[in-house]
């Protein structure tokens, strides 16, 4: 458990109640909540990618791939590395399994384009978690917040990724998401600090390591600037091929482990608060403390390539921006698994 001086996060987090329990199925948007209305985002039946953004039949787990209160999926069935499937509310996400020898993160003093915080560094995790297999859609928000931040001059559509979330109304979504479904918070706000347990049940940001680990998938020291493909129009919305708007989630080339959109559409908020990389071995790290400017990774669709590789770092004050989103991640049960 690590305490966070509140004051440096934000003043103030407006806590969403928990009454609704509802279930949503991911491309039907939610008939009990109010939909977006964008005519030039409006999510059609070709536009929809429901059948590109599932994994394939022999990623998914049908019985551990249930999330009930009683017991957690175990994220050490099928492949050891990317796991289980889970559906949170019709949110697909995909356990992570590191292995306990370090990865390397950051970018290699050689590689141009390349920018002076992406220091290369060993980093260990040590705890197995789950990730959103594409970016919170604004569906799934509504139907969690009832809440329509979005700027629908760069998206509407239900399943477009929600946009213009501020860091701390992010957190408030994942413990609302938390107490649907049992589960213990990650975050306890008090008047003065933010308290986070990493080790808690519940849904949370992932840490900016835990992301860089997921997009790499396995590729040793970064060998592709972009997950999913060394194309960047195959895996990545950015200024180039977005015609200045988000795009309905999982549309294009899912990296090996199966995350989609971890480049471009939007840029994602992760836990971290933002310094440079130094160049020492780290296990877990979160980013220093009394920081109030976050971590954003990813690049989004109005980025030039280069903003859209792996290793690039950006921040944000806490503040949403229309190209601003996040994805979901979630501690799970065992630790690192011993290296093959």
């Amino acid at each position: 458990m690590r305490w966070f001086p509140f004051a440096a996060v934000l003043a103030a987090v407006l806590l969403v109640g928990s009454g609704c329990g509802l279930c949503w199925p991911r491309g039907e948007g939610l008939q009990q909540c109010p939909a977006s209305d964008d005519d030039d985002a409006t999510d059609d039946d070709d536009a929809t990618d429901d059948d590109d953004a599932t994994d394939d039949d022999d990623a998914v787990d049908d019985d551990d791939a249930t999330d009930d209160d009683d017991a957690a999926p175990d994220c050490a069935t099928g492949d050891p590395i990317s796991g289980t499937t889970i559906d949170a509310h019709g949110y697909e996400m995909r356990c992570v399994v590191p292995d306990t020898e370090p990865f390397l993160m950051g970018s290699p003093a050689s590689r141009d384009p390349r920018d002076d915080d992406e220091a290369l560094h060993e980093v260990t995790l040590t705890r197995r978690y789950a990730l959103g297999t594409v970016e919170v859609d604004i569906a799934f928000y509504e139907a969690i917040t009832t809440l329509t931040p979005s700027n629908c001059d760069y998206g509407c559509g239900d399943a477009n990724p929600v946009q213009q979330v501020r860091w701390d109304l992010a957190l408030d979504f994942m413990n609302t998401l938390s107490d649907l479904d049992g589960l213990e918070r990650v975050y306890t706000i008090t008047k003065t600090d933010l308290v986070v347990d990493w080790d808690a049940s519940g849904y949370r940001f992932p840490s900016e390591a835990e992301w860089e680990f997921a997009a790499l998938a396995g590729d040793p020291g970064g060998q592709t600037l972009y997950p999913g493909s060394a194309d960047i129009d195959e895996a990545c919305w950015h200024r180039d091929n977005s015609d200045d708007t988000t795009h309905i989630g999982g549309q294009l080339a899912p990296n090996a482990w199966g995350f989609r959109d971890l480049c471009g559409n939007l840029r994602e908020w992760v836990f971290d608060a933002y310094e440079h990389h130094g160049e020492d071995p780290v296990v877990d790290p979160t980013g220093p403390l009394g920081s109030s400017f976050r971590v954003v990774k990813g690049g989004s669709f109005i980025d030039r390539p280069e903003d859209l590789r792996i290793a690039n770092r950006s921040f944000d004050t806490s503040g949403g921006a229309p190209w601003i989103g996040f994805r979901v991640a979630r501690t799970m049960p065992g630790g690192a698994a011993p290296a093959e």
